[in-house]
């Protein structure tokens, strides 16, 4: 999945959002009531301390030990750097990653900014990415990786259902993350009497049950993952990520506290719309025949996508949550080879983005070794490439998409066989990091995320499952 918090981030200017006020100070705040954020926090007994929000960088994913995590090329990921307490132990960099920290239960973690420019979709989820569990033979705590997110995701739904649609996009947001409700109202409170509106406030719940808290060396380490993608206007996705005008904010008690009440699970949306991509399934079908029966002179290898599901909280316990989120469904197929030989990928399938199945899919190529997201095509690139294969009512509805080594070769590979109607997407996958050498494998990821009508991901059930042949030249002399 996922992946997510690379060491080498990007900053940004940080910036006051419109429905804030200014920053506190103990120069300019004399007055017996606080009258910022910073000053009622402060006047509680919390300390304040200042992180920051900014957006990852794949660059030193191909360093050895650094993982990307089967990161997704269609989203870039924002993250928390949260400064640590003082007398907290030194925060490990897991897998490169800088940007996990570790929470006690009484505290809180609060953005203040805005939503992104408008995109087909966004995100904001606190996950537990690592847990120090002893090592078996020496004892020494050693991070696993759990990549589990700690409840329901606050995506555009969330934020229109509680301040309606014109606060989706481009708009005041103020994310509160806690594990006891106690501290979540007061911290609320404070933000609408300084000038928040209350409709701007979104929640970001941990259930203490759920995560190690605390910030010893055997608590969890956790990270904010803040997903987005696909702007309509790419220059100003580009100028939000670049400076999100946003604020961070660490609120710790003096004196530790006791958890006055934690958070339950909070209720996860379940999938199943009760409508399916049954529609397009003969379509499918058939360009699945046209693509299979489509290369004489060539092996063609066909396998079928797996659908992979973990459970919100569930996976936690067993280590096994890859990533994942309430909105998300993702599938694989085992990890394969391309050999200097000519041999190519195509994969194939309904475009869930465009059928209404989810706010956008797509299909991604990544490595296994650093588990880099290399390339991937979304469902606003696949519209149209079929039509190679395909001539059908509903073919602008289907998609096609090469990985190869060599995608000029495979167009006239294509255009041989009488497959060069129409443009096919291609992602070419080179042999040096961040690529693939001939030697190692990759692997395929298809997600698609939101569907509207549960405000979760679409279900396997209701999806006509996506395909892949790999298609390898018959050496001279073989029949």
């Amino acid at each position: 999945m996922i992946a997510l918090l690379l060491g080498c981030t990007g900053g940004g200017t940080l910036t006051v959002p419109t429905d804030s006020v200014p920053t506190h100070t103990a120069d300019t705040d004399t007055t017996p009531t606080p009258t910022t954020f910073e000053g009622f926090a402060e006047a509680s007994g919390l300390r304040v301390a200042e992180g920051s929000f900014t957006f990852t960088d794949s660059a030193d994913c191909c360093q050895p030990g650094v993982s990307c995590l089967w990161n997704n090329p269609s989203t870039p990921y924002g993250v928390y750097a949260v400064p640590p307490l003082p007398d907290e132990p030194p925060v490990p960099v897991v897998d490169g990653w800088s940007s996990l920290f570790r929470m006690r239960g009484d505290e809180a973690v609060v953005y203040l900014g805005r939503t992104p420019p408008r995109a087909a979709y966004y995100s904001f989820r606190t996950y537990a990415q690592y847990r120090p569990e002893p090592h078996p033979q020496t004892g020494e705590l050693v991070p696993l990786p759990v990549l589990g997110s700690l409840g329901p995701s606050l995506n555009p739904i969330v934020v229109g259902a509680q301040a309606g649609a014109d606060a989706v996009w481009d708009a005041p947001l103020a994310v509160v993350t806690t594990a006891d409700a106690a501290l979540e109202r007061q911290i609320v409170d404070w933000l609408v009497q300084t000038g928040w509106d209350a409709d701007h406030v979104q929640v970001d719940r941990i259930p203490p049950g759920e995560a190690r808290l605390g910030t010893g060396q055997d608590a969890d380490l956790l990270s904010m993952v803040v997903r987005v993608a696909l702007f309509e206007d790419t220059d100003a996705g580009a100028a939000w990520m670049a400076d999100p005008g946003a604020r961070v904010l660490r609120l710790t008690p003096v004196e530790e506290r006791a958890v006055a009440e934690p958070h339950p699970r909070q209720p996860v949306p379940q999938g199943g719309s009760g409508t399916s991509e049954q529609a397009w399934a003969s379509a499918e079908a058939a360009l699945g025949d046209a693509i299979v029966n489509g290369f004489p002179g060539f092996f063609v290898f066909e396998q079928t996508s797996n659908p992979l599901f973990e459970e919100t909280y569930d996976c936690l316990a067993t280590l096994t949550c890859f990533g994942e989120s309430s909105d998300r469904y993702n599938a694989r197929i085992p990890a394969f080879f391309l050999w200097d030989d000519g041999s190519f990928v195509l994969s194939w399938g309904v475009n869930h983005g465009r059928v209404g199945k989810a706010a956008y899919s797509s299909v991604a190529i990544n490595t296994v070794v650093n588990q880099i997201g290399l390339d991937a095509v979304d469902s606003t690139g696949m519209p149209g490439s079929a039509r190679a294969f395909l001539d059908d009512p509903l073919v602008d509805d289907l998609y096609v998409v090469a990985v190869a080594r060599d995608c000029a070769a495979v167009g006239a590979t294509l255009a041989s066989l009488g497959h060069g109607t129409a443009p096919v997407p291609c992602m070419e996958v080179p042999t040096t990091c961040p690529g693939v050498a001939f030697t190692e494998p990759m692997m395929l990821n298809w997600r698609a995320y939101l569907e509207e009508a549960t405000n979760a991901a679409p279900i396997p059930e209701e999806l006509v499952l996506d395909r892949v042949v790999k298609v390898v030249p018959r050496p001279a002399g073989l029949p």
